[in-house]
Parts: C-alpha cells; sequence; structure tokens
C-alpha cells in the first residue's frame, strides 16, 4: 500500500529467517505415531447408500442447469438425475425438441458435476 513498496520490502525480506521454522528429517520422532495409525476400512454399503440417494434427486436439484433445460428434460420423461446420467448425448438430441449436440452436452456435464461434487464431499 506503499507509494514505493521497494523500501519497505527490504525491511521485510531482511527479517526472515529459516531458523525461525523448525525442520524434520524422515527420522525424526515427531513422526513415529504415524506407525500407530490405523485405518478403518471403508464401508461400501454406505458409500452405495449415498449414491443411490444422489441418483434419486429430482433434476431441479441441478444448478447448472436453467429452468428451461429442467423444463424441456421433464417434458422427455427424465425427472431424477439417475435417468438423465442413463441417457445418452444422442438420445438427448433425438427425444428433446430443441435440443442439439451443445445443450446435450451441457445437460449431461450438470448431471456429471452434481454427482461429482456430491460424492468429493
Amino acid at each position: 500500500m506503499e507509494s514505493s513498496p521497494n523500501s519497505e520490502s527490504k525491511t521485510f525480506y531482511d527479517s526472515l529467517s529459516i531458523k525461525k521454522y523448525p525442520e524434520f528429517g524422515k527420522n525424526h520422532v515427531s513422526y513415529s505415531d504415524i506407525l500407530n495409525i490405523k485405518f478403518e476400512e471403508s464401508d461400501d454399503r454406505q458409500f452405495e447408500e449415498s449414491l443411490k440417494s444422489m441418483l434419486s434427486k429430482p433434476i431441479d436439484v441441478l444448478g447448472l442447469l436453467t429452468d428451461w433445460q429442467k423444463g424441456k428434460l421433464k417434458g422427455a420423461g427424465i425427472h431424477t438425475i439417475e435417468e438423465l446420467h442413463l441417457k445418452t448425448e444422442d438420445q438427448l438430441i433425438e427425444n428433446i425438441y430443441k435440443v442439439g449436440p451443445h445443450r446435450a452436452r451441457l445437460m449431461k456435464n450438470a448431471a456429471n458435476a452434481e454427482l461429482l461434487e456430491y460424492l468429493s464431499g
């Protein structure tokens, strides 16, 4: 925020020192507790249930789609994210009036993005 930051920077850089930060080698005692970490096996059932829950949600939850696109999908009988996810772009183009390759790709990508975001936490 100074008019001449170069003069202020020199003082700041001179005050920096590597000695202020601790360094740990691979045999340092701080890492000995890592050997005692126990990993729990993941429960695939819980993952499958959350995926099924997400797939069963209506397409209304897809924030990347416009109301017009959601209306067109519903008009084509696509009401859930799973139904949209199972359709190919070509099927969307064939079944929905005024939807070409670009809009079909947008709709598919919206479903994929929503699933990935939900699964990644």
